[in-house]
């Protein structure tokens, strides 16, 4: 029986994106069958490469576990672009591309005169998505930024953090958040091109599509004049809502009983009499005794063995969970039956487990054929064979510097 074909076979993506919110796009093309070539260069590589630890011994850009974790499934060009030649070939491979995929800031792009105008006057089926943080038309568009910066922007950092303190950064970043938006919104233009013939420009600005997710606490803000406390773990509508210590150290586990229904099954899995007390028998008067109530249910849980706790509560129909470790999910039986994890080796790391495709399609699945590349990997492929330079100008190229494998600084 052949194999299923992937749902985005033949699609061609040009990526010179960096860090985590380009690539993110990429990444889910390319493990959906999409032959994305990535464009560094050795003057200026993906800055996700310079997050390696370690003695810096020439090679740490080849051991960066963020750049490895993102870029799977991609070969990699180094070009220099700020070059006529780097540049002139950048245009050659958009000239036989679907999608180009950038997250720089507007004046970088334009001084590069990679701007959509001047891919489509090679390509006019090309569909180019940018990813500027405060978009490209107004005075911030040149502002830089960050994940953690956008996120205190869109209003996250002042939702979180503990009752009465400061804000929080959350360090996840919104990064990945906005490589979802930019995913959805090329596959719904290549659909687009399908009916026209005719390519577009997309932009998703990170601050727009981050405040998206703070819109209850902007409705709240509206109708009661007042923004929403931050509160920690608790909830205003649930209680208990938190993470509560077990028996081992470090080991915590997630409770949160929405309704009395599942506050009666906690409090009869718990077995303990502290917890029967009147103040805890209607949702009003919990949420009123919060900090005790949250007291009393660690009284029992720290005598407990985390994974034993969990399975009763579970058992009973309480929503509970372990607050994971990266070693517990490496561990974890049920991301192992999923067969979640894939393991790749990959040169001068070796052999890791990447977490793996989360999307299942039955027709068109997924996959992860190839570990991130090393820089300038592909440039033989790539150049010579689709481009087709010769032996000599790639050796000109060489010298000029304008492609390498290994950074010039």
């Amino acid at each position: 029986m052949a194999a299923p074909r992937a749902a985005l076979e033949g699609v061609k993506v040009v990526d010179i994106s960096q860090g985590w919110a380009g690539p993110m796009a990429g990444v889910l093309l390319g493990d959906f069958g999409a032959d994305v070539v990535k464009v560094e260069s050795i003057q200026r590589l993906d800055w996700w490469r310079g997050s390696a630890a370690g003695v810096d011994d020439g090679l740490t850009h080849e051991r960066s576990w963020f750049f490895n974790g993102i870029n799977r499934n991609k070969k990699d060009v180094t070009l220099d672009l700020a070059s006529e030649q780097g540049r002139e070939l950048l245009l050659r491979l958009v000239a036989e591309a679907d999608v180009f995929i950038e997250n720089f800031t507007a004046h970088v792009v334009k001084q590069l005169r990679l701007e959509h105008a001047d891919l489509a006057a090679v390509n006019p089926r090309i569909i180019s998505v940018s990813m500027p943080a405060y978009g490209s038309d107004t005075s911030w568009s040149d502002l830089p930024a960050l994940g953690t910066t956008v996120e205190s922007m869109c209003g996250v950092q002042g939702l979180t953090g503990y009752e009465g303190g400061p804000p929080r950064i959350q360090g996840t970043s919104w990064d990945p958040v906005i490589g979802l938006h930019a995913t959805y919104a090329l596959l719904a233009a290549l659909r687009m091109r399908r009916r026209t013939g005719r390519g577009q420009h997309i932009e998703v600005s990170h601050i727009e599509a981050g405040t998206q997710l703070v819109a209850p606490a902007l409705i709240e803000t509206q109708v009661t004049g007042t923004p929403p406390p931050r509160m920690g773990n608790a909830s205003r509508t649930v209680a208990p809502h938190g993470c509560y210590r077990t028996d081992a150290e470090d080991d915590w586990v997630t409770i949160a009983a929405v309704t009395d229904e599942q506050w009666q099954a906690l409090v009869d899995a718990l077995g303990s009499e502290a917890l029967r007390a009147p103040q805890y028998v209607t949702l009003a008067s919990r949420l009123a005794h919060r900090q005790e109530l949250d007291a009393a249910i660690e009284a029992v849980t720290a005598g407990c063995n985390r994974a034993e706790l969990v399975q009763r509560l579970q058992a009973a129909k309480v929503p509970a969970a372990p607050v994971a470790s990266p070693a517990d999910l490496l561990a974890d039986p049920h991301l192992a039956e999923r067969e979640f994890f894939v393991g790749l080796d990959r040169e001068y790391v070796g052999f890791h487990l990447y977490p793996g495709p989360w999307i299942r399609a039955s027709r068109t699945p997924a996959r992860v054929e190839a570990p991130a590349p090393t820089l300038g990997q592909h440039n033989e492929e790539v150049l010579a064979g689709r481009l087709g330079l010769t032996a000599s100008e790639m050796e000109k190229l060489r010298e000029a510097r304008v492609i390498g494998d290994r950074p010039l600084r």
